[in-house]
């Protein structure tokens, strides 16, 4: 198998939706979740969705790529549960407005950033909180 060094890729965008998942005061994030949650509260999860390529051959490859961004919360009390994790709901949406190439590691943000709200589970604990999904489109180009 040949290997390729791209100068943006999938794995790299999750790593930055991670650190700015990170950098949103009082998240925990991680691109390789454990099993059992470290007791800091909120925690947050990136990993891709769903995607496809285009081009390829003598054509630049392009990637359409949805990474899903989780943010739990436990539900042991309902009330402290949603008063807790509803506000980060700007805070995530303005982080990734303010960076369109997630550092570089994407060609843009390529449309609407969905969310949705509810139920969840982290390692079998019921929680509660938030799903994002973030399209992006990546041009592979080779970095070597």
């Amino acid at each position: 198998m040949v290997e390729v060094s791209y100068n943006q890729s999938l794995n790299a965008a999750i790593g930055d939706v991670i650190s700015t998942i990170d950098a949103v005061t009082g998240v925990k994030a991680f691109d390789n979740p454990a099993d059992a949650p470290s007791g800091q509260w909120p925690l947050g999860i990136g990993f891709p969705r769903a995607g496809r390529f285009t081009g390829g051959g003598s054509q630049q490859t392009t990637g359409y790529h949805t990474i899903v961004i989780q943010l739990h919360y436990p539900r042991s009390s309902l009330s402290k549960a949603y008063s807790t994790i509803i506000p980060y709901v700007e805070g995530i949406i303005e982080a990734l407005h303010a960076d369109p190439t997630l550092g570089g590691t994407v060609t843009t943000i390529s449309g609407d950033i969905g969310y949705s709200f509810g139920s969840m589970t982290w390692a079998e604990i019921p929680t509660i909180g938030w799903q994002f999904e973030v399209p992006v489109k990546i041009r592979y180009t080779d970095a070597s």
